[in-house]
């Protein structure tokens, strides 16, 4: 039994480490993965970000900005084949504020189960799962506050380990300055059950952030600073630009890329680049089924550890 969970954590380690910067001991780690392809090509720097479904992850009062229905749905091949998904709705409801949910899952595939001489046994499967309901409202016309409420679920070789979590966030608008700036606690709550005896940790976190559009440029900035508990401050520095109405360029750096430069090769580590492409914006697909879908891609560098490619497809209902 040793053998196995030795093994997975070695592969969940070197996972985390790369996906999301992993910096302590393993315990719910896909919590800091970052999802969607638009967020990770602005190397995740979301949180003042509004407009945008995938606030159901990164800052539920951004979803009181939204006025109409939105659908996501974002991919990940990961390192070692792990298999990671995101999917995210959100809507308005009329006088009672905005509403989302999400659900994110990671899968690591199978590994082979050996005993303490080294033979193999067998084999098992690992994998986690959150689920997530998020309600928003404006406090004002400037100001947004949201909260999420999250099940978590990880399976490892017939164990389960869950809990529940909650985030909290706000934002508040400068509008005659474009100024957007954004707050949240992330992942605080409790683990109800371990795998066997010990209690993991969640990932509890703290970010502070701004987002702006700068008036003599095409261009979307938003710096962002967070802290895991008892861990190092890191920042996040992203970028859009608007090459055409329906053609966005998108990119990233995250200090998180410091911790993954643990040897030659990885002077890139913490750089995103993106594009996005929405259909509504085009002329062709004008007053047409297409001009609902907008399109994302974005690579992320660890360094050495590897790239990650991401896609995401968004619909308007």
């Amino acid at each position: 039994m040793r053998i196995r969970f030795i093994s997975f954590f070695v592969l969940l380690g070197i996972m985390g480490h790369a996906a999301g910067g992993m910096a302590g001991q393993p315990g719910y780690e896909f919590l800091r993965t970052y999802v969607g392809a638009r967020p990770a090509a602005m190397g995740g720097a979301f949180l003042s970000i509004t407009g945008d479904v995938h606030s159901v992850y990164y800052n539920p009062a951004a979803l009181a900005s939204l006025n109409s229905q939105q659908l996501t749905f974002s991919y990940l091949n990961s390192f070692l084949d792990f298999q990671s998904g995101f999917l995210a709705y959100s809507r308005r409801l009329e006088k009672y504020g905005h509403f989302g949910i999400g659900a994110h899952f990671q899968s690591y595939g199978d590994f082979t189960e050996t005993d303490e001489a080294g033979n193999e046994v067998g084999k098992f499967s690992a994998g986690d799962l959150l689920v997530m309901g998020d309600y928003a409202f404006k406090f004002s016309e400037d100001f947004y506050l949201g909260v999420s409420l999250k099940f978590i679920h990880s399976t490892l070789a017939g164990y389960t380990s869950t809990a529940i979590a909650g985030d909290f966030g706000l934002i508040y608008r400068f509008p005659n300055q474009d100024l957007q700036i954004g707050f949240g606690v992330f992942n605080f709550g409790t683990v109800t059950s371990a795998f066997i005896e010990t209690k993991d940790d969640l990932p509890m976190n703290y970010r502070l952030g701004f987002s702006k559009k700068l008036a003599h440029l095409p261009l979307l900035l938003s710096v962002e600073g967070f802290q895991y508990q008892n861990e190092k401050f890191h920042f996040i520095v992203g970028g859009e630009f608007t090459v055409t109405p329906f053609l966005f360029l998108r990119l990233g750096y995250n200090s998180i890329g410091k911790d993954q430069k643990i040897r030659s090769g990885s002077q890139f580590a913490g750089v995103s680049i993106g594009i996005g492409i929405t259909l509504a914006n085009a002329v062709q697909f004008k007053n047409t089924f297409w001009q609902r879908f907008s399109f994302d891609y974005a690579l992320t560098s660890a360094g050495a550890i590897g790239r990650l490619n991401r896609i995401s497809v968004g619909f308007r209902l």
